[in-house]
């Protein structure tokens, strides 16, 4: 599969954002409530893909930014990365509630933030 002119793997292997569609994104998100417990992920919980979604909307809202890089967490979560300036920002929401920002440029952490709720997602983005 191609997505902008790189080789990806298969979703089923690796969960790409195959979409530069916001409904796209939002159903790759929404799509982890059907994961089974394996070796590789717990269950993705209701709460942290609606966290997830809610950030997405937020973000897209105010930036019109979609994420590079969609995921599931190994321990339940959602993870969402995106690509500014040169840096990476991912947020990570996790089964514990915690919602956490890291800011990333090659191996350096820049930043990193907890957030209270998912509206804060786009002024962390844009703080960089």
């Amino acid at each position: 599969m191609k997505h902008n002119n790189r080789e990806m793997l298969s979703p089923n292997d690796i969960p790409f954002v195959p979409s530069d569609s916001l409904a796209e994104n939002i159903k790759t998100i929404q799509s982890y409530s059907s994961l089974e417990e394996d070796e590789d992920f717990l269950p993705v919980a209701q709460r942290e893909i609606q966290r997830a979604v809610s950030a997405l909307e937020a973000i897209y809202a105010t930036a019109k930014l979609l994420p590079f890089f969609i995921v599931p967490t190994r321990s339940g979560g959602v993870g969402l990365e995106y690509k500014v300036k040169g840096t990476k920002a991912n947020y990570r929401f996790d089964p514990d509630g915690l919602m956490y920002f890291t800011v990333m440029r090659d191996v350096t952490v820049l930043k990193r933030a907890m957030l209270t709720s998912p509206a804060e997602a786009p002024a962390l983005l844009e703080s960089i």
